[in-house]
């Protein structure tokens, strides 16, 4: 317990920074969640699926290389800088932001248009009324 309270005195985060580049970039990841559950309605055995892809997701966060096509590997990179480099939120360009903000905003849009494609499908085979 000790040690935690030291390191929390050495580092400087800045929590606003910290907290609007996480949040931004866990939208994408609640559009993964939002496709990941449209295949349910369809499906209702994914669970092999599921964790396929679980262990894909939990080896590409971990890998310290930036992809903008990896949902939260581009913000995962900012989130590194704030946590060790101590850099604020306006220490970063605009186009680094802007790319968290899109890629995110793009796995959403198409969590959710899976999710009303296979809801769809659903109703026409009468597996959800």
């Amino acid at each position: 317990m000790l040690v935690f309270i030291v390191i929390l005195l050495k580092i400087n985060i800045n929590l606003a920074s910290l907290i609007g580049v996480t949040f931004t970039g866990l939208i994408g990841l609640y559009g993964i969640g939002i496709a990941f559950s449209s295949l349910s309605l369809v499906f209702k055995d994914i669970k092999a699926i599921i964790s396929l892809f679980k262990v894909g997701f939990i080896y590409l966060l971990f890998k310290q290389n930036e992809n903008i096509f990896i949902p939260f590997s581009y913000a995962k990179g900012l989130i590194w800088d704030i946590i060790l480099n101590e850099y604020k939120i306006s220490d970063f360009p605009i186009s680094s932001l802007s790319i968290v903000f899109l890629n995110s905003l793009v796995y959403f849009i198409i969590g959710l248009i899976m999710f009303n494609y296979f809801e769809k499908i659903a109703m026409k085979k009468g597996i959800q009324s």
